[in-house]
């Protein structure tokens, strides 16, 4: 994150733990990276106060987390994760360092050329990505500003970006597809950052419904529409390389 105001971003510590899209997100990306035989070391880029990392390690052991926001490494030092000072942009790791790399939700912060070589210089060869990102430009709202945002991506986009960079495409989904007309609906009218608080009925409702896009998903399905867009991909390996195994999981569904 780290581009947030502090009043933001402590919103966000709150509701991380809490509301629905936070939690189903976490669920998808820690069934995914078992899916797809994530390994460690893991890098966790713009890991904001550690939620998604605290999530992670569970799955995929020595990970760690590079933030930029000095709340947020604050915040997260008092619960003990292992998170440090450091710009996707320019990261402070050797090349070759890390066997995975998870970039959730942190792209449409940055200038994500420069991210994307950053993360492609940092993964050692044969390793893998994750990416969240925002879907389409159509549905920027006060949300997109409130939260810094630059952009939000067509699939086209992120896929152009990740393969321009060398990566191989080894899945890719829309995602929010069940929900996806009344979370357009929010983000297009919405008048504040939208993190509403909601009754604890409704907010596990939307929980469980959501539960049925990581479903699909996890049976290789690439839904149509969504408010973001989840993309695994791989570094290839050179000739003479030692390279780690090759992907395992969901066919590719690297076309759009």
């Amino acid at each position: 994150m780290g581009l947030m105001s502090d009043e933001i971003e402590m919103i966000h510590l709150d509701f991380e733990r809490t509301y629905w899209w936070f939690k189903s997100r976490r669920d998808l990306i820690k069934s995914l990276l078992l899916k797809f035989h994530f390994h460690g070391p893991l890098l966790d880029v713009g890991s904001g106060s550690g939620e998604n990392l605290e999530a992670i390690k569970g799955i995929v052991p020595h990970s760690v987390g590079v933030e930029l926001s000095d709340t947020m490494i604050e915040y997260a030092s008092k619960l003990g994760r292992n998170i440090i000072r450091g710009n996707v942009e320019a990261l402070p790791f050797d090349d070759s360092t890390f066997m995975s790399v998870a970039a959730l939700d942190i792209l449409e912060h940055v200038d994500d050329r420069r991210a994307i070589k950053e993360i492609w210089r940092v993964l050692k060869p044969g390793g893998k990505l994750l990416i969240t990102v925002p879907a389409f430009m159509w549905l920027w709202g006060i949300h997109d500003d409130v939260h810094g945002h630059k952009r939000r991506y067509s699939a086209r986009q992120v896929l152009k970006l990740t393969q321009g960079t060398g990566f191989n495409i080894v899945f890719w989904s829309y995602w929010n597809f069940i929900l996806f007309i009344p979370s357009a609906i929010q983000k297009k009218l919405g008048k504040s950052h939208s993190l509403v608080r909601l009754p604890k009925p409704l907010n596990d409702a939307l929980y469980a419904i959501s539960k049925l896009d990581n479903y699909l998903i996890l049976r290789g399905l690439k839904l149509p529409i969504g408010t973001s867009i989840v993309v695994i991909a791989q570094k290839p390996c050179q000739s003479g390389e030692d390279c780690h195994e090759t992907s395992k999981g969901i066919r590719d569904n690297s076309s759009v």
